[in-house]
């Protein structure tokens, strides 16, 4: 039998782990000032969703003390201040720090080596005991929570109805909805109906920042001047959890709200992670799995009747004469300017 410790010192049974899908977190305490967050805040969205239904759930293990020699010149004191500082910020319950011998034979059994210093290593077992997954991080990251119960049939399901998104493109509403919601929400946080943007040109802000950056600004001047001249256009964030905040203090619902307020568009709900990822996928946003991303507008005719996904390149090259912001309306503008080239300015 193997002793756990929730994060509120409550002794957890390796007995209660029966008969659920079980993720053995491999970690280095060093890790937890890292590139590990991304990994971190992405577990977390999952824990929140899967943990009630009793059928998840996720263990914290630590790698042992003798890897943190070069690091710390005081073992075990600095390692289980580490650890005090990093676990208070999981939900789920850890080996303990003084159980060295479980956690040397659990990174023995799993081949764990030195890299986990730079990311951690995501483990998945069934209920049976079957280890679905050695190394589970691309997949949390890549579908979230939909994934449960990770198996190889559920990964194929969803990879299966993106592909019929991909064959036949849907109208914005279709594509903005989800099972159970049919609104997008204002910067008040009121509900807006989703059959409003069917005849509008839209941008899917993809967004893994919510601090007022360079491209925001620009983007909000561009979206204002348009709504003032009564254009069909809108906006609708799509934030992209956990990229640059630390998991210590990583954005929640009321950070998102307050600094949504603004923003004079329409976003998805924050909690929404899942039909966020799915979007993710859809559009290959970021292009590498695990990288940094950027800001990206896609820009989406009426009815879906064009996708542009360097709509935010030319809208900011060209500003609003560019509208709808799509290659054939820059173009244009380019030919108009080749036009206008006489010999001497060249």
């Amino acid at each position: 039998m193997v002793a756990l410790f929730s994060n509120v010192r409550v002794l957890v049974k390796a007995k209660d782990l029966q008969g659920k899908v079980v993720v053995l977190l491999f970690m280095s305490l060093i890790n937890g000032f890292g590139s590990g967050k991304i990994v971190i805040t992405n577990l977390l969205d999952i824990y929140t969703k899967l943990h009630l239904t009793g059928a998840f759930e996720i263990v914290f293990v630590i790698v042992r003390d003798a890897d943190f020699s070069q690091y710390f010149k005081q073992i075990p004191t600095t390692a289980h201040k580490h650890f005090l500082q990093t676990f208070p910020s999981m939900p789920w319950p850890a080996i303990p720090l003084s159980d060295r011998k479980t956690r040397k034979r659990l990174e023995t059994f799993f081949a764990i080596s030195g890299d986990v210093r730079t990311s951690p290593r995501s483990i998945i077992i069934d209920p049976t005991g079957v280890v679905l997954h050695c190394d589970a991080t691309p997949l949390f990251l890549r579908y979230g929570a939909a994934a449960f119960p990770f198996t190889s049939d559920r990964i194929q399901f969803l990879d299966s109805e993106d592909d019929v998104i991909k064959k036949q493109p849907p109208s914005v509403k279709e594509l903005l909805a989800s099972s159970e919601r049919d609104f997008l929400i204002n910067n008040k946080g009121e509900q807006v109906p989703l059959h409003d943007l069917d005849k509008k040109v839209v941008g899917l802000y993809f967004s893994p920042c919510l601090k007022l950056q360079n491209f925001t600004r620009k983007l909000k001047m561009i979206y204002e001047e348009l709504s003032g001249n009564m254009e069909n256009f809108e906006i609708v964030l799509i934030y992209v959890h956990g990229w640059f905040e630390d998991y210590y203090g990583r954005t929640g619902e009321a950070s998102f709200l307050h600094a949504f307020r603004t923003m004079p568009w329409l976003a998805v709900p924050f909690d929404d992670t899942n039909f966020i990822k799915g979007l993710q996928r859809l559009f290959q946003y970021p292009q590498e799995l695990g990288s940094k991303p950027d800001y990206r507008l896609m820009i989406i005719g009426p009815h879906g009747n064009f996708m542009e996904p360097w709509g935010g390149n030319i809208s900011l090259l060209y500003g609003v004469p560019a509208y709808p912001f799509n290659t054939c309306s820059a173009a244009n503008l380019e030919l108009e300017r080749i036009k206008d080239l006489k010999l001497e300015m060249l």
